[in-house]
């Protein structure tokens, strides 16, 4: 046999065994029964262990899912809010549609998002970004002993500011 017809020969007996990569898909969305979307909340796929937060609209997305039943864990801030079990179909989307009950949850309980929540809420959007980015929390910049905005930015990776011979003031960021 020829070494140079090897890789097709490999490549064609593959596609000819049928287990092409053709799993499924779950996208949802996450709102109050309501309609108001709920943006920032961690949807973790239980027996792969993935996780995503809801985008703008509530909306999430779980790619190349293997066929079965799954859970679906809704929280934020590591309280979990809601399940919801959901069936996976090779080559097809499963959609989902996560309603909360906003009444029920509102006599439960008062959830108080501090510091370290919205400290928490920047970690998640840096963890789960589709590319590399560094999210400051306000409220850290705000305790930082530096005299304006511009000069906390400088103690983000990535971002160098020049100054006017002025102290303090900004003349332009550069990544």
């Amino acid at each position: 046999m020829n070494f140079r017809s090897t890789p097709l020969v490999a490549a064609i007996s593959l596609l000819s065994t049928g287990q092409v990569l053709a799993d499924g898909q779950i996208a949802g969305r996450v709102s109050t029964t309501s309609e108001q979307s709920l943006n920032g909340m961690t949807v973790k796929l239980e027996r792969t262990g993935q996780q995503v937060l809801t985008q703008d609209g509530g909306r999430f997305r779980f790619n190349q899912v293997a066929p079965g039943v799954y859970s679906l864990i809704l929280s934020q801030g590591g309280r979990v809010i809601a399940t919801e079990k959901v069936s996976v179909v090779d080559d097809e989307v499963t959609r989902v549609r996560m309603e909360l009950d906003e009444s029920s949850s509102a006599d439960d309980e008062i959830l108080v998002i501090g510091q370290a929540a919205q400290l928490q809420r920047a970690l998640d959007r840096e963890r789960f970004a589709d590319n590399s980015i560094s999210a400051v929390d306000a409220d850290a910049i705000g305790q930082l002993p530096d005299a304006n905005a511009a000069e906390a930015l400088q103690r983000v990776p990535g971002l160098s500011i020049g100054h006017l011979l002025v102290e303090g003031r900004c003349n332009s960021f550069d990544e």
